[in-house]
């Protein structure tokens, strides 16, 4: 989808992220939450007739991340790894509307689906200090094996600036892709885009 479409659709999203660390080991949080919705009409002429359809949708999708973390590494290019679950909620509803011959013939369908599953992840993070303002970041996990969905993976590049002693700036790339199919439910989904975010630190 181009960026244009994606802001059409996309009527909230959030980020976030949690992490605190003592000595080696640390806890990592990360959600993640979008709702978007389309709709679409058409008139095609069938029979004679002119039906007119209307159809609406609308996704809440929901992610969850806990991990433990492990500093592998120490210095002025720390490396991180991850371990933990990532939970994924879908709510998922539609309205499709349609008439014939001016409305005198009608049905209206609705439906709804809710679909949550965990997946078991791991993952790796490195870090690099440029200069005493500048710090780049690269994150990359993979999970699902069959557990939950049947694979997931998921990147990101960015950059950190620090604004002063307890905040930062940070800006970059990230992909996550999920590959979900269990009981007729199939869901191949990829996200990814770039991001802008604050950090505080205390």
């Amino acid at each position: 989808m181009k960026f244009s479409d994606i802001m059409d659709t996309l009527d909230f999203g959030l980020m976030g992220q949690l992490e605190a660390r003592k000595n080696r080991w640390g806890v990592f949080v990360d959600a993640i939450y979008m709702k978007l919705s389309d709709s679409a009409e058409a008139s095609p002429a069938v029979l004679g007739g002119s039906p007119d359809l209307h159809a609406k949708a609308r996704i809440k999708q929901s992610t969850l991340a806990a991990a433990l973390t492990y500093r592998a590494l120490e210095g002025p290019s720390p490396v991180d790894l991850f371990g933990g679950l990532r939970y994924t909620r879908l709510d998922v509803d539609v309205d499709v509307d349609a008439s014939v011959f001016g409305g005198a013939v009608g049905v209206q369908v609705k439906r709804d689906a809710t679909k949550d599953w965990v997946d078991p992840y791991i993952g790796v993070r490195a870090q690099h200090s440029l200069n005493d303002k500048w710090t780049l970041v690269g994150y990359g996990d993979v999970g699902g094996f069959g557990v939950g969905a049947d694979f997931t993976w998921q990147a990101s590049l960015g950059a950190n600036y620090d604004l002063s002693k307890t905040t930062s700036a940070s800006f970059g790339y990230r992909y996550f892709s999920v590959d979900y199919d269990d009981d007729g439910f199939l869901y191949d989904m990829e996200n990814e885009g770039l991001y802008l975010g604050v950090s505080f630190r205390f």
